[in-house]
């Protein structure tokens, strides 16, 4: 009994070492007229899902549409999209992705992007909080 409960002691405790599913990394930005969340979350096994959201803050009605694009390290990766206003005044979320080949991001990295609206257009830089 006793050879049990500590082989089921050691494997909890390699087992709680290994899982790293709960790692997360929020990232933020706000510019001028825009303010920009952006979540990546490690699911294990080489596998993270990110989503996030874009939300007008300038004085402004709000534009009916947005594009932006963000790049994480000179082009390794980016993300964007356009999104539409809704009826009740915000932009749908960034869809909530999965992806086994991406990289996950480091806390202390900046991932500069770009919103274009109406004729123009603002740099955003975000970072983890």
């Amino acid at each position: 009994m006793k050879r049990i409960l500590l082989l089921i002691a050691f494997t909890l405790v390699v087992l709680s070492g290994c899982s790293n599913s709960d790692e997360s990394i929020n990232f933020s930005g706000e510019s001028e007229n825009w303010k920009v969340t952006y979540l990546l979350k490690n699911l294990g096994d080489g596998v993270r899902e990110s989503s996030g959201t874009i939300e007008y803050i300038g004085e402004e009605s709000k534009p009916e549409e947005v594009t932006f694009q963000f790049f994480y390290k000179k082009d390794q990766e980016s993300f964007g999209g356009s999104r539409t206003l809704n009826e009740d005044g915000s932009y749908a979320e960034f869809d909530s992705t999965t992806c086994t080949t991406c990289v996950m991001y480091a806390e202390d990295d900046e991932i500069p992007g770009v919103i274009e609206w109406d004729e123009q257009k603002e740099s955003l830089v975000l970072t983890s909080n």
